[in-house]
């Protein structure tokens, strides 16, 4: 993690996987407009645990208080 806040984003190595079949978890993606093309890589990629690829815009439009974010 970085020492001092950035706006820009990084990649974190996570140090254990994040999916367990045992768990069932699942994964929201939120992306750069246009959502489409990322769902379409996303889906390329035949992830098991991504439960929805949400755009930047519509993130701001449908999910405006911080508990809906949450």
């Amino acid at each position: 993690m970085p020492n001092q806040p950035t706006p820009r984003p990084m990649q974190v190595e996570v140090p254990k996987p994040f999916y367990s079949k045992d768990h069932d978890t699942r994964v929201c993606f939120i992306v750069k407009d246009p959502e489409s093309e990322f769902k379409k890589i996303i889906a390329d990629l035949d992830i098991p645990c991504v439960a929805d690829v949400i755009g930047f815009d519509r993130l701001r439009r449908e999910y405006r208080e911080f508990k809906d974010k949450r």
